[in-house]
């Protein structure tokens, strides 16, 4: 389960940054 939640959040992630939209 722990491998899928790192898969999910480094999508998201992946996606947001695509996006063009930096919150760090």
């Amino acid at each position: 389960m722990q491998y899928l939640c790192a898969v999910v959040c480094v999508v998201s992630a992946s996606i947001r940054n695509s996006s063009g939209k930096t919150e760090r």
